[in-house]
């Protein structure tokens, strides 16, 4: 337990001294928007990335480099395939 309190002070210690940067506040903040929509998307039905890119008015190249790190999370699932598309739904927690 020590050690991991130990942990938690150098990390705060270090935060303390290298503060982010607003562009780096700003450019997560754009993130966590675009995620959010992005799974507001497809929570009650499975949709491919052109629909989700269209619904949301995300590039579809930003809405695919998102699908493939909340799949990888275990966020969203993929529903089988609409056409060539595959097609993706928010998992329930």
């Amino acid at each position: 337990m020590a050690e991991t309190t130990n942990y938690a002070e150098q990390l705060k210690a270090l935060k303390q001294k290298h503060p982010p940067t607003p562009e780096l506040m700003a450019e997560v903040k754009e993130q966590n928007k675009a995620k959010a929509a992005i799974l507001a998307a497809i929570a009650a039905e499975a949709k491919t990335v052109p629909q989700i890119a269209k619904e949301t008015g995300l590039d579809a190249a930003v809405v695919l480099w998102f699908m493939a790190g909340l799949k990888k999370y275990g966020f969203v699932s993929d529903e089988g395939k609409k056409g060539s598309y595959y097609t993706y739904k928010k998992k329930v927690a």
